[in-house]
């Protein structure tokens, strides 16, 4: 059987998938969660809904999301002094420093993905992937 283009997304995505989880478990945290702890570790003091904006995820989502990373100790979500009707999240102590410890994970898988390849053939696939993106 031959490769096709979705194969190997499919592929590097499993890859991916895989390496987030592993770096992410012993933090109590899903792949799921990661977007949610890098949007509050660069946006302190955000609400629900910029939260549920920014991740381009429904209120309902973002609620179950909040509650299992409060429940993790990773993040507090607190009524706001001027508006009690909004709550402000915020990461913890414990998730800053997952946040710090974490935060180059893409980084770091690509880094990982790359190293068998000199830098005339990353540019190589890095313009062809870019022409690939606007199609």
């Amino acid at each position: 059987m031959s490769a096709n283009l979705s194969d190997f997304i499919g592929n590097l995505n499993e890859g991916f998938v895989s390496y987030c989880m592993v770096r992410l478990e012993s933090y109590g945290l899903s792949y799921a969660q990661y977007s949610f702890l890098e949007y509050l570790g660069t946006h302190p003091n955000c609400t629900p809904g910029e939260l549920s904006t920014a991740l381009n995820a429904d209120n309902g989502h973002t609620t179950r999301t909040v509650n299992k990373m409060i429940e993790c100790g990773m993040c507090t979500k607190q009524r706001q002094v001027q508006d009690k009707r909004v709550y402000l999240i915020n990461l913890t102590p414990a998730g800053k420093k997952c946040y710090s410890e974490v935060a180059d994970l893409y980084e770091s898988w690509e880094q990982e993905m790359l190293k068998g390849l000199d830098d005339s053939e990353r540019q190589m696939l890095y313009s062809l992937l870019r022409r690939l993106g606007q199609q």
